[in-house]
């Protein structure tokens, strides 16, 4: 009886080893495509405006007088 304990454990561990390795498999072959894809880069902005007053607008990154960052538009 001990050895046939021993036989359905074993077939047991080898059944839960090969489900694990074959859901890790599935899932790196279905998913893993997206993850290693670079992301789209960010659109560079075409000017930034003044927090303020938006009809104040500057071609780079700069602050208004009070200290404020433009924002990128």
């Amino acid at each position: 009886m001990n050895s046939r304990n021993l036989l359905v454990f074993l077939i047991t561990a080898s059944a839960l080893v090969a489900g694990l390795a074959g859901g890790y498999w599935y899932a790196s072959s279905k998913f893993g495509d997206d993850r290693l894809m670079p992301a789209e880069p960010a659109p560079l902005p075409l000017y930034y405006r003044n927090p303020m007053n938006p009809e104040i607008t500057s071609p780079v990154p700069t602050q208004d007088p009070m200290g404020m960052d433009y924002i990128p538009v």
